[in-house]
């Protein structure tokens, strides 16, 4: 689920997800500004799944959570 595989296809595994969530990620926004921007797109189906690309993504470092915004980080 986190990677594409033979039956799941990129833009609905976990890492097609985040992928999707960071090209909408021009600037500092809150989560459901974030939400409102990505729910249409291939894969984020559903605020779970838009949820686990989230987490993904900080678990990784790519984005922080700073004063009630997510923003990318300078790592």
């Amino acid at each position: 689920m986190i990677l594409p595989t033979k039956h799941i296809a990129p833009p609905f595994s976990i890492l097609g997800i985040g992928g999707n969530i960071l090209k909408k990620m021009t600037h500092s926004q809150s989560v459901t500004e974030l939400w409102e921007k990505t729910k249409e797109e291939d894969g984020v189906i559903s605020f779970e799944r838009f949820t686990l690309g989230l987490s993904f993504l900080f678990s990784i470092g790519v984005i922080e959570f700073d004063q009630g915004l997510l923003v990318r980080s300078n790592k």
